[in-house]
């Protein structure tokens, strides 16, 4: 295992990027099977219009940050 130094790039969250509505469907669907690979892009001030779903094309970056601990 590499050590990963504070604000340095480890990877790009990839998939299909989809509309809010599509990613509150799937969101149900997801939850009931116990996994989700959703991340809304809610870098606005506004409502998230759209939401990255790496299910089907996403990469080794919906791994990451799933640790029941806080990672230091």
């Amino acid at each position: 295992m590499d050590f990963i130094n504070k604000n340095q790039f480890v990877t790009e969250y990839i998939g299909e990027l989809i509309t809010n509505e599509v990613a509150e469907e799937r969101g149900k669907i997801y939850d009931n099977v116990g996994q989700t690979y959703l991340f809304d892009l809610d870098y606005n001030d506004g409502e998230c219009l759209y939401t990255i779903d790496a299910k089907r094309y996403g990469n080794i970056s919906h791994f990451i940050n799933h640790s029941v601990r806080e990672n230091n």
